[in-house]
């Protein structure tokens, strides 16, 4: 056997152990000196091994452990939660919430789930079977951009009933909010530009700003003159926002500063990008404005997405903006995901058409008020005063100060070892804020199983206030 070749043997035989799941992410693996031994080989030739391993994306080097597992396999069992503390860094936490909340046996309290009943995919694809012929004439076709005219159309009539001025010339279809936020950032950023964003913020805005190399400041609160002096100091390109029950609080920030604000960027040129995914999510039911209501002068891209009320399989979105945003949007959309689903679209078109999506909307907030209200009656029976738990008007979230004393890292490992999510606070900063903070999500059936999940929260963080 050639000793140059030896060590992509080996890394073939550790990649089929690691994906027949006898690894858990964070867990270490052989050590380099013991995988020598095991293979009668140098030490380097073990090392060029993993190096393979972490090229394939399966292990990563950590500093004083050694070399752990970074990817989970479907055929991996419960023990994958059960990560060692010491292992699992705070830079991996979202990834590993993300892939943890996917699987049967963790209670997910931790990202945006909802339970299945909620979504109304059997109604919306039951339009598909009663019209097969105008769907099968969209095989041999793509969406491009702007997207689907009929689907945008229904969108800006969601938008008018909202109190907005909106046509088909306003919309751009994406799939998904994300998409949404990702193009309005490519249009009007380049690298290294200034963003300042309103904390805390959705994860996966954060990873865009990663992604597209911008410097971020945070902005909290409702303070027009702490953000105007922001503006002056960092001279910020865009301002991002969500507005209308935020998906970490459920907060929404006032009318009277959604004006303030539209009005303060204006006057200093920053562009504002608004996720909007949670703007129909409103326990009233009354409709709430965006903040291209308040737009005069064309700053605002509001980005929208079924995902949250229709179902997040569907990456259906939207960003509604100018008729001149829209067009230069076009050219970035076809150059990333270059058309949406002409079916997906098509779905969710007749869907709204016939009047559905309001009655949907109004069981599904009817749906997401009790459990707001069931289990923030369970976290004020079983938590001590100190901890300050949000009272949202909207969404499906409850967020948490837990004090200073409780570190929320330390509390997802703890909960994670018996297979209950939540999302620690700080991945929602990119500035090591909100430690001390944790968000529940509240849109799963509330079940013994996941009520039980709830009241362990409770008995940990508890357990941890006396410590």
């Amino acid at each position: 056997m050639k000793k140059e070749l030896l060590y992509k043997i080996i890394a073939k035989e550790v990649s089929e152990e690691i994906r027949r799941g006898n690894f858990s992410i964070g867990q270490k693996i052989t050590s380099l000196r013991d995988l020598a031994k095991k293979y009668h080989c140098t030490v380097e030739t073990a090392l060029k091994a993993y190096i393979e391993l972490e090229k394939e994306g399966l292990i990563t080097s950590r500093p004083r452990s050694g070399f752990v597992v970074v990817k989970a396999f479907k055929n991996q069992s419960k023990a994958l939660a059960k990560v060692e503390a010491s292992l699992l860094a705070p830079r991996d936490v979202l990834r590993h919430l993300l892939e943890m909340e996917g699987k049967s046996e963790i209670v997910g309290l931790g990202t945006a789930l909802r339970t299945p009943k909620l979504f109304p995919l059997k109604s919306i694809f039951s339009e598909v079977g009663g019209r097969k012929n105008s769907f099968h004439e969209l095989d041999s076709h793509y969406s491009y951009p702007p997207g689907d005219e009929g689907l945008r159309s229904e969108i800006a009539k969601r938008l008018r009933l909202r109190g907005m001025s909106a046509d088909v010339d306003n919309i751009l279809i994406c799939q998904g909010a994300t998409e949404a936020l990702f193009l309005s950032l490519m249009l009007k950023t380049k690298a290294c530009d200034e963003v300042v964003i309103h904390a805390p913020c959705f994860f996966g805005t954060l990873n865009c700003i990663e992604t597209l190399s911008l410097r971020v400041t945070e902005f909290e609160g409702e303070n027009l003159r702490t953000l105007e002096i922001l503006f002056k100091t960092k001279r910020p390109k865009v301002f991002i926002i969500q507005c209308n029950f935020q998906q970490k609080t459920g907060l929404s920030v006032s009318e009277a500063f959604k004006k303030g604000l539209v009005k303060l960027c204006a006057k200093y040129n920053v562009t504002i990008i608004e996720d909007d995914a949670y703007g129909e999510l409103g326990h009233s039911g009354e409709f709430v404005s965006n903040l291209k209501k308040y737009d005069s002068k064309d700053i605002v891209l509001s980005c929208g997405t079924f995902s949250k009320t229709l179902g997040p399989g569907l990456r259906v979105g939207w960003i509604f903006s100018s008729a001149k945003n829209i067009n230069e949007l076009i050219p970035l959309k076809l150059a990333t995901t270059y058309s949406a689903s002409a079916h997906t679209e098509r779905a969710v078109e007749l869907f709204l058409k016939n009047k559905s999506y309001s009655r949907h909307l109004r069981k599904i907030n009817s749906v997401l008020a009790k459990n707001i209200s069931t289990v923030s009656k369970i976290l004020e029976k079983n938590l001590p005063s100190s901890v300050h738990i949000s009272r949202p008007k909207g969404g499906f979230s409850l967020w948490l100060d837990l004090g200073e004393h409780i570190d929320s890292f330390v509390l997802y490992k703890k909960l994670m070892s018996e297979n209950i999510a939540i999302s620690p606070g700080f991945i929602f900063s990119r500035q090591s804020k909100y430690q001390h903070h944790i968000r529940i999500n509240c849109g799963l059936e509330l079940t013994i199983e996941v009520k039980r999940a709830i009241a362990r929260v409770c008995e940990l963080i508890n357990q941890m206030s006396v410590n």
